[in-house]
Parts: C-alpha cells; structure tokens; sequence
C-alpha cells in the first residue's frame, strides 16, 4: 500500500548563520561527483550559505521521516521553502535571488527552494 503524506512547517530561524553552517556541512557530506557539475564544492557552498531559504529546503529530508521504521520505503517528494509574508522585509533581506544551481538537495530549482526530491508539477494547490 503507497501513501501519500502532506505536511506544511513553519521553521523559524534564530540563528541563520547555523542553518547555513549546517546545510553547507552536509553539501560537503552529499554523493555528489563534483566532476560533473558546473560548480566545484568551494563555489557550491558559497552560493548556498548566501541563501538562506535554499539552506532550509536543504536541510528538509523527506526521506529521514520514517528512517529505521522496518518495511517503509520513502520515494519522490517535493520540498521548498518560501518566505513568510508575515516577516516582510526583515526575511526578505536575508533571501538572495534564486540562481539556477546544480546543488542537488541543497539548492533551489525553480522558482522555489527545493530539494533534489522534487518531482515537477507535483507541488500542492493552496484551497
């Protein structure tokens, strides 16, 4: 039996430049054949820990929901993370324009930040 999970967060960051250091740690971590990308790791990081909503939608794992839950497979997903309008300017000055980068998991496609689990046209209706 497949079942399909929605979820939707509020994540509020007290410390950016934690998140950042976070998610440019487990780039470095990531199975990624810098050799076939465009970018090397050093530039990678840095386009990454300048963006704080692509660090978020990096550090949202999918697959770590049922991790060691026996018989439970997590395939596909879609994550991304967008600016509170709540926050207004304060956020938005933090956010830096998109950038098409191959960063896998811990970069944006798009318009919006997401991870490498995103499966196109699969995002969410709001209604």
């Amino acid at each position: 039996m497949s079942v399909q999970v929605h979820c939707r967060l509020t994540v509020t960051v007290g410390d950016a430049g934690a998140v950042a250091a976070l998610a440019v740690q487990r780039l470095g971590e990531a199975d990624i054949d810098w050799t076939e990308e465009e970018d090397d790791l050093a530039t990678a990081s840095g386009q990454l820990g300048d963006d704080l909503l692509a660090c978020v939608a990096s550090l949202a794992d999918p697959a770590r929901l049922f991790d060691g839950v026996p018989g439970v497979s997590v395939e596909g997903g879609h994550v991304w993370a967008e600016p509170d309008d709540r926050e207004g300017p304060a956020l938005r000055a933090l956010v830096r324009p998109q950038r098409s980068s191959p960063l896998g998991n811990a970069a944006g496609n798009g318009g919006d930040r997401c991870s490498d689990a995103s499966i196109p046209g699969d995002r969410p209706t709001e209604g």
